[in-house]
This record gives structure tokens, sequence and C-alpha cells, in this order.
């Protein structure tokens, strides 16, 4: 499969197959017109890397390919990336008084900046599916002489996750092979990178027709099963995005039985010559709307008080052992917040009350003291902290971990649990799915197949039941 960027007309295919050469004649590390650079992957995205590695950034051994368009000869370079630095022996220079204009891609050996051979086969790790490009405008040189380069993914990320029904017995894997197909007209099976958080591949963006087919499954002791196509794929896939499918199989239906999109990534992460990315350290109410609004990494330097605020701009706030007291507490809209650290986020009023509108939370530390209303196509992730209480509707709630005192559950509200502790439980219809975790209420009646409740003292107990 080649994948062609859309966006380019093909009066301009002729950079498409350019290679990277090299040029005897040339010293980048004494040339003073040598290009520099600075590689970074664009904001709230990451390099895919292997799913087990723990891998956020470009790594040791990563090549990317480097052409200055502007110039006919020592014009594109390989840069390889030693795990501090970008450094390269091929020639690319500035144009000392003239415009330069960059384009880069990565994978630099399989890829080019308009195109990409998407690999069918990604059970050995997904690094190398991951294409990603960056371009600049007119420029001329910098003082320093670094280039800038901000890399985007062209592709989609995509994991599932399979649970049996009750009709198949707890502990067996009964999936011998897993393929997706492709959105293409005529659709290619692309073998995943299995582990312990699903099946995952890169995959095309775009949209699926309605009688497609997006997964084959291979079953011990069953015939084949193939999964159609839900309203998430006719719609189509985004770039950059990263798509979670629960999949259930029963003996007589397979289907996806909830979706979450997020972000590729929730880190901003920068690579090579940069340091790495400082949190603005903030120490007053002036200094802190200010940087909720404009956004990015926010450290608390002390406590702050303030009447209200507003978050509209992606924000990652390290609470850092101190307390942000509002009166009216905060909104959040089209938006993803990260909050992490000891500290504890509180109003002198009663009944304080926050709002996320299409905004995205993953609390990983720190107290709420609020009833946090998740609503209009927004998602919170729990992995650690607590919460006084929270009410989900027209939302996807996720948790591993941390502490909920209320739990309130609407009609259009999906919530999966795996870890964690939830205290009191409000249930008037929707999804949840338990997988894990403490309860202070009984929870068998919305345990994941294959899982057990047990009590003890009123505290309830989740595990897999072949525990």
């Amino acid at each position: 499969m080649k994948i062609y960027n859309k966006y380019i007309v093909l009066a301009a295919m002729a950079l498409t197959f350019a290679a990277c050469t090299q040029e005897d004649d040339f010293t980048p590390q004494t040339d003073n017109d040598a290009v520099k650079i600075n590689a970074t992957i664009g904001k709230l995205q990451t390099r895919v890397a292997y799913e087990d590695d723990g891998a956020t950034n470009f790594i040791n051994g990563d090549k990317i390919c480097v052409q200055n368009t502007l110039r006919d000869t020592k014009n594109i370079a390989t840069y390889t990336f030693d795990g501090t630095t970008w450094t390269t022996t091929d020639a690319l220079v500035w144009n000392g008084s003239a415009k330069n204009q960059f384009k880069a891609w990565y994978p630099a050996a399989t890829a080019s900046f308009d195109s990409f051979d998407l690999p069918t086969d990604q059970s050995a790790g997904i690094d190398k599916a991951d294409w990603m490009t960056a371009e600049t405008e007119e420029m001329t040189k910098p003082g320093s002489g670094v280039l800038d380069l901000n890399f985007v993914h062209k592709l989609t990320k995509v994991t599932v996750t399979v649970s049996f029904n009750s009709q198949y017995p707890a502990g067996d894997n009964y999936v011998s092979m897993f393929r997706f197909f492709t959105n293409e007209e005529t659709p290619v099976e692309v073998t995943p990178y299995e582990s312990k958080d699903g099946y995952t591949a890169i995959l095309l963006p775009g949209v699926y027709a309605e009688e497609a087919s997006f997964i084959t499954l291979e079953m011990n002791f069953e015939d084949n099963l193939t999964v159609p196509v839900n309203s998430t794929l006719i719609a189509g896939l985004e770039a950059g995005k990263h798509y979670n499918f629960h999949l259930t199989v029963g003996k007589d239906a397979v289907g996806i039985s909830y979706v979450r999109v997020l972000d590729w990534d929730e880190e901003e992460i920068d690579g090579g010559m940069a340091e790495e990315v400082l949190f603005e350290k903030v120490s007053t109410a002036e200094e802190f709307t200010a940087a909720i609004e404009d956004g990015g990494k926010i450290k608390l330097m002390d406590n702050i008080t303030l009447d209200d605020f507003f978050v509209s701009s992606d924000v990652v706030l390290d609470m850092n052992g101190y307390d942000i007291t509002s009166k009216w507490m905060f909104n959040a809209e089209d938006c993803s917040i990260i909050i992490s650290g000891d500290g504890t986020i509180k109003s002198n009023e009663e009944d304080p009350y926050v709002n996320l509108i299409n905004a995205h939370l993953k609390l990983q530390g720190g107290t709420m003291k609020c009833t946090l209303d998740v609503d209009d196509g927004s998602t919170i992730t729990v992995s650690g902290g607590s919460i006084d209480e929270v009410q989900i509707r027209d939302a996807i709630a996720t948790i591993s971990g941390g502490n909920i005192d209320m739990l309130q559950i609407r009609n259009s509200g999906n919530v999966y649990i795996s870890g964690g502790n939830v205290s009191t439980l409000e249930y008037h219809g929707g999804t949840l799915i338990i997988s894990g975790g403490t309860f202070g209420f009984d929870p068998t009646s919305y345990l994941a197949d294959g899982y057990t409740a047990t009590e003890n003292e009123g505290i309830w107990t989740v595990a897999p039941s072949n525990n």
C-alpha cells in the first residue's frame, strides 16, 4: 500500500522520491552553513515506538530525512538521533542570504514527504509504520543555524481489546490470528502488534464503506469471525488520533461494544538538540490565570486563590504540593487537561461544580473537592488522585486507579473500571463494565465476562475469576 499526501499536486511529485545522498567534500561539523536541527513531534502527539517500552520520544537510532527545497545542491541529508542530538554526515546547507524552505519525513529509509508504503506486518512493533512529516514556510537562516522541525502523524493509531461473553469458559485465549482490514477499495489485511493492552496497528485515515469489514478473527475450535464497520469507521478515521475499540465476542455474534477517541498521546515531547520542555512556574493568581489562558505545562510554586478560571487551551498542571482555591471553581471546553502531583483544587463556597464540555481530563494525582460534570462528548481518565463526585452523561470515563467517592452514570454515559476505588454508585442507565478495583457497593451486576467480585466487611474486590 503506497500512501500519497492528498494535499500534494502532481506537479510537485518530482520531490516525492528524493533520496538522501552524501557529498564527500562536506564536513557538517565544521561548515558554518551546515543545517543543525531540533526535531519535535507535534503538540499532544508522540512517536509511536513500541507499545511496551514506554518510549514517548524519538529514540536512539531513529533517522529522519530533511530537504531544503530551495537549493539544487547540498540540499538533502539523513539525520540520526543518538538519544541526545541529531547528527549527519550528509551535505545540507543554508542559503546564507536567500530564502530556505524545508521538508522532512520519518522513517527516512522507507518514506518520502509525499508517500509511504504502509507495512502490512506490524507484529514485531508499530514504530516503522509511523509515517510523520514536517515542513516550514520560506525562511532566512536564523542566527543559531538551528532548524526547528515540528513533525505530525500522517496516519491513524488503532487499538482493539477483546473480551468473550459467558458462553466461553474464562481463562483461555480463543483468538489464534487477528487482522485489520484497510479502508481501500481493495482492502488489505494488516497484522497488528499484540501486547497486554490489546491489538495495536497503524492504519490509513479516511472512511470505510458501509458494507466493508474492519477485523477478521481466526478462532481456535470455531469458525473464523468477521467484524463489520461501525458508525465511527463510516464517519472516518482521522490522522493523528488514537482510536480504542472494545470487541465483544459471543458464540453467535461479534461486535464493537464501545469506542474511545483520543489524541495520539497526551504528552508534549521534544527531541534532539532541544532541552527538556520546562514547566512554567507560577506563584500568584495573575501568573496562574495568564498561564492557563496560554496553555502548556504549568507548575505551582505556591498556593493560589482566585475567583474562577476557564480552561480552553491544552494544559499539563503539576500541583507540586500546593492548593488552588477558586470561588466558582472552573469550566473546561474544547481542550485537554492533565493534572498530577499532590495538592487540592477546592472552593470556599458550598457545592463546588466543574463542567467539562468536549474536554478531556486525565487525573494522575491531586484532589478535586467538587462535583465533576463530564458531558457533551468529553472524556475522563483517572489513574490516580481523588474526586468527590463524578457525573457521566454523553461522555466516557476510564478508571484504572485513584479514588472516587460518588460515581453517577446517566443513560448516555459509558464507564469502564479496571482499578481504583469507587465508594458509591448512582446508576441511571448507560454502560458500566467493571474488570478490577475495589467498591463500596455490590458490583456484580456490572462485571465484565471472566471476572468475579468478593466481599469483605462491606468492601468488594473485583479480579479475574480464574485467580
